[in-house]
């Protein structure tokens, strides 16, 4: 079926068609689309109102772009390039629990989408996206709810070759995350979780910006090849969770920095129990590690373990590291001074931050690898 233009001027408009190729809509007017799936091979010019809330609407042209609000039951981006311009807020209609076979939103293998600056793409439902391709951040936000990753591939929110760039933006997780086998590059912008961290992803390469997870949720967990060149972690460790190195994980760090913040952890001896703090069941090695907050290495960490860190491990005023077995590793050790009208205890130096611990200064730096080239943001249209 060859695809239909439409281009509304005034009024309504009810399309018919399954196929279209450009959809205009100027102010004022609105266009009504079909129930069920339509087909998009062009682009979408919104400045008016498209009533969409009862169709699945599959992009599947090669290239194109959005621009104004768009919201429909269903969202498919199946091959091909395309870019979300301008103040454009993307979402769909749902509302609940998604199933996680039939996300609402998904980007398939072999496609990107492009969210640019002062754009954004909802995705509030619960497990209601999967990325297949690739979710590009050029300056807007990707907003979602929970990141489905269970071990299950069919499942997953981020499957095997899923991909996220960020050039610039925010991706915001209002609730659990899981990246699965995702491939993640952040060159500056940011991950903001307002909970738990279970995974992130495969492989991590981090030349700036920020990745944080909450202490309402506590958990940050680290699975996959991490190569960090700048930017920082802000762990926000609670209770029993915190952050967690994984046997598979590799953890390489020639710059950039860990904050671990949240709430203390009480070393106190739990039993059986899990303990909380900073786990170790795989060596890593970190650039710098700031905490703001007291913790400890926890003691069911894998023996032989090690925290390597190749630059400053920084303590506040009066923050305790709990390390008996003299896991941590570090080049230098600062302890801060109290500012001004605080008890003065702490001062600058080698020496261990607390009665008990024990922390080792001659730690080789983390083995340099080869940094892969920056590349540029993306540019021009879809």
């Amino acid at each position: 079926t060859a695809a239909q233009d439409i281009q509304s001027e005034e009024g309504m408009v009810r399309v018919t068609a399954r196929v279209l190729g450009d959809l205009t809509v100027a102010p004022g007017s609105r266009v009504v689309l079909p129930t069920g799936r339509v087909f998009v091979e062009g682009s979408i010019l919104n400045e008016g109102t498209i009533d969409a809330g009862a169709t699945d609407l599959v992009f599947d042209g090669g290239s194109g772009s959005i621009e104004g609000p768009l919201t429909a039951r269903r969202l498919t981006f199946d091959g091909g390039h395309y870019r979300i311009t301008g103040k454009t807020l993307v979402g769909t209609t749902r509302r609940g629990n998604a199933d996680p076979l039939q996300p609402e939103l998904i980007i398939r293998r072999g496609s990107s989408l492009v969210i640019e600056e002062g754009a954004k793409v909802v995705a509030t439902d619960p497990y209601a996206f999967r990325v297949e391709g690739e979710l590009i951040l050029d300056g807007g936000t990707f907003t979602c709810s929970f990141a489905n990753g269970n071990d299950k591939t069919t499942a997953r929110s981020w499957p095997e070759g899923g991909t996220l760039t960020i050039h610039r933006g925010t991706y915001r997780g209002q609730g659990d995350q899981d990246f699965g086998a995702a491939r993640i590059v952040i060159h500056e912008g940011a991950i903001l979780v307002s909970d738990d961290i279970w995974s992130l992803g495969i492989d991590l390469t981090m030349h700036g910006g920020r990745i944080a997870n909450s202490r309402h949720g506590g958990a940050f967990h680290v699975r996959g090849r991490v190569d960090m060149y700048g930017g920082e972690w802000h762990v926000g460790q609670r209770g029993k969770r915190g952050l967690l190195f994984t046997r598979r994980s590799d953890m390489r760090a020639t710059g950039g920095r860990i904050v671990v913040g949240g709430s203390h952890v009480d070393p106190r001896p739990q039993g059986d129990r899990p303990h909380g703090g900073i786990y170790l069941d795989g060596s890593a090695s970190l650039h710098d590690l700031v905490l703001s907050r007291s913790t400890q290495v926890d003691p069911r960490s894998q023996p032989g373990a090690r925290l390597d860190i190749a630059g400053t491990l920084t303590l506040a005023h009066r923050i305790r590291l709990h390390d008996p077995d003299g896991v941590v590793r570090a080049n230098q050790t600062v302890v801060q001074e109290a500012r001004k009208g605080e008890d003065q205890e702490s001062s600058a130096g080698p020496s261990g931050p607390s009665r008990g611990s024990r922390i080792d200064l001659d730690a080789p730096p983390a083995p340099p690898r080869i940094r892969p080239p920056v590349v540029p943001s993306p540019g021009g249209g879809g």
